[in-house]
């Protein structure tokens, strides 16, 4: 079952939130930006306020948890060798519109 929010760890940077995942994950960019805690939540495709792109894999350990989190689409699909629609059309897993606030 999918759940329709995350809490996770980000760092906070000039308004937005930056390589979001677990704290450990998050601190092993040692950048000088605030780790802060945050709720991810999953919006609806045109939802006004959404204000990141992920990943939902179909397969594998982070099943149904979003992953690749970006804060603009140009970021998010650089993460993929042929666009993310081609990953889609594999069955691997979805783009999915995303809220980031912080806890």
């Amino acid at each position: 079952m999918m759940t329709d929010s995350w809490d996770l760890w980000a760092h906070a940077r000039k308004g937005t939130y930056q390589h979001i995942g677990q704290k450990w994950w998050v601190e092993i960019h040692q950048l000088p930006d605030p780790v802060v805690p945050v709720t991810v939540t999953l919006v609806g495709d045109d939802a006004p306020d959404a204000t990141h792109w992920g990943w939902v894999s179909a397969s594998g350990q982070g099943r149904g948890r979003p992953e690749m989190i970006w804060a603009t689409r140009g970021a998010f699909d650089a993460q993929f060798t042929y666009g993310p629609e081609a990953e889609e059309k594999r069955g691997k897993g979805h783009v999915v519109r995303l809220r980031i606030t912080e806890r």
